[in-house]
This record gives structure tokens, C-alpha cells and sequence, in this order.
């Protein structure tokens, strides 16, 4: 990752930690966890046919997905800075050497 692509992302996890942390966000995730038990629901009783499954599954999949990103990017981010930071320090053992 670039210095760009890395400056990309820290504004990326920025902005959705902020979106996160609105009382908006609350709501999707209230509104999400019950579309999700819905469709939970309605896999477990067993009467789909193969395709409804595969889509109900697909669409909890999507909703898990957003549930998850603001935890994804900022693990991403976090392993972007630490695989620098160990970089950085190779680079001074090597200059040291």
C-alpha cells in the first residue's frame, strides 16, 4: 500500500468510525439485526427452495458484512500502521549494520 492508498484509508476509518458512532448507526444495526432473525427464521424452518436459500444466505451475508466494517477497517488499518512500524524498523537495524 501506498503513502496515498494508506492516507485513503485512515480518512475511510475516520469517517465510518464517526458514521459508527451517530445514533443512525444504532438504528441500521437495531433495523439490520431484525431483517436478519427474519431471514434466520425462515432458513431454519427449512421450506425454501434452493435458490430462495442461496439468496436468503447471500442477503445475511450483506448485512453481517456492513454490521462488520467498522471493526474491518479499522483492523485493516491497524495492520497497515503495524506492518510499517516493524518496516521502519528493519530499515534501522539495516542502516545501523
Amino acid at each position: 500500500m501506498n503513502d496515498d492508498e494508506l492516507r485513503d484509508l485512515q480518512e475511510r476509518c475516520a469517517l465510518i468510525a464517526e458514521m459508527a458512532a451517530s445514533p443512525g448507526w444504532a438504528m441500521l444495526v437495531d433495523r439490520a439485526t431484525a431483517s436478519i432473525r427474519v431471514e434466520q427464521q425462515r432458513v431454519l424452518n427449512g421450506k425454501l427452495d434452493h435458490d430462495t436459500y442461496l439468496k436468503s444466505c447471500a442477503y445475511m451475508d450483506g448485512q453481517f458484512f456492513i454490521l462488520q466494517l467498522p471493526g474491518r477497517v479499522a483492523a485493516e488499518l491497524a495492520n497497515e500502521l503495524s506492518l510499517r512500524e516493524e518496516m521502519h524498523e528493519e530499515e534501522a537495524l539495516d542502516d545501523a549494520a
